[in-house]
């Protein structure tokens, strides 16, 4: 008789998990599954403290609409901090499952093998431009989906320019010698800066546009520009500086964007260059008013706006779960609600639905970004182009270092231009 009953008690606690399965087939909300999978994806991002609560508030939601799925988030600070990380990770094959990956070193992680090809995953793309997803595309293969779309921006402070008698429209878009004079009057006027020193690489980028020539030549083992492009670049710089009118290297060095001891946050600079896609962090960080305007133009020279992903959704080649992946970028890209938690710190979403939405209903933080983003489209001519090649990381140091060098008057803006070119073309061409 005992062993009948512990027979039958073994018989139907085995059968407690099938009969829950069961239960849960026909839709009974009352026995949840005892064995359903609990999938773990790690995603990892850069950027700063209101991004990182932006991006842990569309996890929930995600984790809310798939209970069997939690996302592990790997926020990792600052630009530069993040992809030291990420390549001892992607060097020892523990990369994230999704990874937030930049224009900048897309082709470095796509070309080593790190980077999950992303075409078969039936990723809902059908809204996204096509020349915005060719930038992610490295050989034929998808290896990142924009998840925004950023503009180059000139950043001001209105009152400091009414204060300084600076007339300012919604159609102001000055030349780089109308740009020079404002940025010396502001300082003669008001005894700040006119403008932060945007002397780095990066924004020289948008100078190099202008002239017609790319960055990079077109096989990539070049820079694709005359040393004279660069010097002149330098020579614009050196002379704000020595007119006291822009900060000197030692300020630049120590200033972070977003931080107080910014010249443009501390409400000592007029203007900053830099991406659209912080202006609703900006307004947020600091008491000072800001607008946007359009850069400065060459005349006679080319359009030199584009308009460029702000980052991109790629995923590990290491992964061990390549659909659940997948499908979280899905959700990134397409669902509204995620986009609405996330907002437009990124940049304007790369859907045209959810764009088109997002923009309806913007609040009054917002709203100036997508306006912003309706005159870089307007005026941008070309697309941005191949990613940068895979050594450009290496390049890149090489040449900050040099423009350092240049700004703390150790060379001059012709050696400072001419070791550039020189010693980025010998990385690139190894």
């Amino acid at each position: 008789m005992n062993k009948t009953i512990v027979l039958l008690t073994s018989v139907g606690i085995a059968l407690l998990p099938v009969m829950a399965t069961q239960a849960s087939a026909h839709g009974t909300q009352v026995v949840k599954r005892a064995s359903a999978p609990k999938i773990n994806l790690t995603f990892s991002w850069w950027g700063n403290a209101t991004r990182d609560a932006l991006t842990e508030k569309a996890i929930a939601y995600y984790e809310k609409l798939h209970p069997n799925v939690h996302i592990t988030p790997q926020f990792n600070g600052n630009f530069d901090d993040y992809f030291k990380k990420l390549t001892v990770q992607a060097s020892g094959g523990s990369e994230p499952d999704i990874i937030q990956m930049d224009y900048d070193y897309i082709s470095a992680f796509g070309d080593r093998g790190a980077l999950l090809n992303l075409a078969p995953y039936h990723i809902n793309t059908k809204n996204i431009s096509q020349s915005l997803l060719k930038d992610g595309m490295l050989g034929g293969k998808l290896y990142g989906i924009p998840n925004s779309i950023n503009a180059y921006a000139l950043f001001y402070n209105p009152v400091l320019m009414k204060k300084a008698g600076i007339k300012v429209t919604p159609n102001t878009r000055w030349t780089w010698s109308q740009f020079a004079a404002v940025v010396k009057k502001i300082h003669n006027k008001l005894g700040i800066y006119g403008t932060d020193d945007p002397e780095d690489y990066e924004h020289f980028g948008y100078y190099v546009r202008q002239t017609g020539k790319p960055v990079y030549s077109a096989n990539q083992k070049s820079v694709g520009y005359p040393a004279i492009t660069l010097q002149n670049w330098f020579t614009y710089w050196n002379n704000l500086r020595n007119a006291k009118a822009i900060p000197n290297e030692a300020v630049t060095l120590s200033q972070q964007m977003g931080h107080s001891n910014d010249p443009f946050m501390a409400g000592k600079s007029a203007s900053i260059f830099y991406w659209a896609n912080l202006y609703e962090s900006l307004g947020k960080m600091t008491n000072q008013p800001v607008a946007m305007m359009l850069p400065p133009t060459m005349p006679g020279g080319k359009e030199g706006m584009y308009l460029k992903p702000s980052q991109f959704w790629s995923i590990s080649a290491t992964t061990k779960h390549p659909k659940q992946s997948a499908a979280f970028v899905n959700f990134l890209l397409n669902n509204l609600q995620a986009n609405q938690d996330m907002g437009t710190d990124r940049g304007i979403p790369v859907s045209s639905i959810i764009r088109k939405d997002m923009e309806r209903t913007a609040n009054k933080a917002s709203k100036p970004e997508f306006a912003y983003f309706d005159k870089a489209a307007a005026v941008t001519t070309t697309p941005l182009g191949t990613p940068p090649p895979v050594n450009n990381d290496q390049a890149l140091a090489q040449a900050t270092t040099i423009l350092q060098e240049v700004g703390y008057g150790q060379l001059s803006a012709k050696q400072g231009a001419e070791q550039t070119v020189s010693q980025m073309n010998q990385i690139l061409g190894n």
